[in-house]
Order: structure tokens, then C-alpha cells, then sequence
């Protein structure tokens, strides 16, 4: 794996395009990497996990990953109706 000080090409970048060459994470189902844990977390979730779905409590939407899509789905589509602290989660299928 290549390091900073060995490509003088990366002063002045971002530090997220240097931690690229740093700590490198790898998927152990797949060819993915990444240098960020949780996008790890999230890939691993999405693509060799048990899908997440969550059931939106005002309609028959299933909204993919994360609690925070059905909060915004309630906000956006259902403004009058009050935020729920909880969503159900349910099964794929």
C-alpha cells in the first residue's frame, strides 16, 4: 500500500483523499473499499446484510436503510401528521 511520503503528488489534498492511502478498509465478501468505517458499515448492510426496511406509520411506504429516510419521507409527504420517535421495521418481501 502506498503511503503519503511516498506520493509526493498528494500534498495540498483533501484529508479524506488522504486517508485513502491510509487504513484502507476491504470488504471481506467483495472487491469494495473504503477508508471511511461507517460507509463500510453501510455497504455491508446494504449489499451482504439483511436489508433493512422500515414502514412509513401514514402509508404502505417501505423506505430502504436508514430511520432518518422515513423521517424525511414523513416530513416531506405528510407534513400535518406528528414525527414518530419510533418506525417499525419490517421484512423484505
Amino acid at each position: 500500500m502506498a503511503r503519503m511520503a511516498d506520493n509526493p503528488g498528494c500534498f495540498g489534498l483533501s484529508r479524506k483523499h488522504i486517508k485513502t492511502h491510509m487504513n484502507t478498509l476491504h470488504c471481506v465478501h467483495c472487491s469494495f473499499t473504503t477508508a471511511e468505517k461507517r460507509e463500510m458499515q453501510n455497504h455491508f448492510d446494504a449489499i451482504h446484510g439483511e436489508r433493512r426496511l422500515y414502514q412509513c406509520p401514514y402509508c404502505a411506504k417501505k423506505i430502504r436503510y436508514k430511520k432518518w429516510n422515513v423521517h424525511r419521507h414523513v416530513q416531506n409527504k405528510h407534513p400535518s401528521q406528528p414525527i414518530p420517535a419510533e418506525y417499525e421495521r419490517v421484512k423484505e418481501g
